[in-house]
């Protein structure tokens, strides 16, 4: 026999589902129901959580239309049915210095301190600025990926697509979600290209990059020779005035420049013939030692 006496209270229920999400008491105060109830669509997973209160046994399912995928080892699995995005929110109401609202995961080796082995997706308040993390300004979204202090480990972060898709491309874009034209550039396979054609600069007014490498292949074999990269360097024979290089980068569009780089006053550099699979390099006069020749193509379709 229970000490309790059964009592008609009125109910309190969701104006939108009809779910049943707690109880109006006798003394005036709403009580929230800590666990799923019912309603005429069925299970709607209605749970109240009181902070520091609440434990949890086992994976917590929360469907609210659809009928969940069968997963690998979930501890939280949300399921919905809808013509309209579904979320999974988590948003902090502090508008102060040190406020972000972060999704964050750990790996077994972090065991007291949070400061390093995570990986963080989130977004920073609207009056942030920690100075441990300045590399953010207010209202930034970023992905932080940390490997845990000490551990020896690399610290890399791998962002990578499947082979199962059609293109299985990474695009990055810019200026609005509403245009594909957005699209910036991305690696398509083993190229890093514009989306569309001439659609993408590198670098910018004042804003330029220090350095630039190519692959290039600098040969002792004098005279023709074949090279098949971007960049490198050959040898005109002393009485020559030409060489021949098969390169596989080079079209007869391409656009092929050469400079000497070894000294023999007697010669200078006439032209470069671009064809497709190889390119000539001409110079006036005869050379009168061994004459090396720096070439880089810029390719054309």
């Amino acid at each position: 026999m229970s000490k309790y006496a059964l009592a008609v209270i009125p109910a309190l229920v969701d104006p939108v589902t009809g779910a049943l999400v707690g109880l109006l008491g006798r003394d005036g105060r709403e009580y929230a129901l800590p666990f799923a109830v019912m309603n005429s669509a069925g299970l709607q997973g209605t749970m109240q959580i009181t902070a520091g209160a609440t434990n949890i046994a086992g994976a917590l399912t929360v469907t609210l239309g659809g009928a969940p995928a069968t997963l690998t080892n979930p501890i939280v699995q949300t399921t919905h049915s809808v013509n309209d995005y579904t979320q999974v929110s988590t948003q902090n109401k502090s508008a102060t210095a040190n406020a972000s609202a972060d999704h964050i995961c750990y790996p077994d080796n972090v065991t007291a301190s949070d400061l390093t082995g995570f990986v963080d997706i989130g977004i920073t308040s609207s009056a942030f600025a920690q100075a441990a993390y300045a590399i953010t300004g207010p209202n930034e979204a970023y992905l932080f990926g940390s490997a845990p202090s000490g551990a020896g480990k690399t610290g890399d972060m791998v962002i990578a697509t499947d082979s199962t898709g059609s293109s299985n491309a990474i695009w990055f874009g810019t200026g609005g979600f509403g245009a594909i034209a957005n699209r910036r550039a991305g690696f398509v396979g083993a190229n890093l290209r514009p989306y569309t054609n001439g659609s993408c600069g590198l670098g910018d007014a004042n804003v330029g990059f220090t350095k630039l490498y190519v692959d290039y292949t600098n040969t002792a074999t004098v005279g023709a020779v074949t090279i098949n990269k971007a960049a490198g360097r050959v040898n005109i024979a002393a009485g020559a005035t030409t060489v021949t290089v098969t390169n596989s980068y080079c079209t007869a569009a391409a656009h092929v420049f050469a400079v000497i780089s070894s000294s023999d006053p007697s010669c200078y550099l006439k032209n470069v013939i671009p064809a497709a699979g190889s390119f000539t390099i001409n110079v006036y006069n005869a050379t009168t030692v061994n004459t090396s020749v720096d070439f880089f193509i810029i390719n054309a379709d």
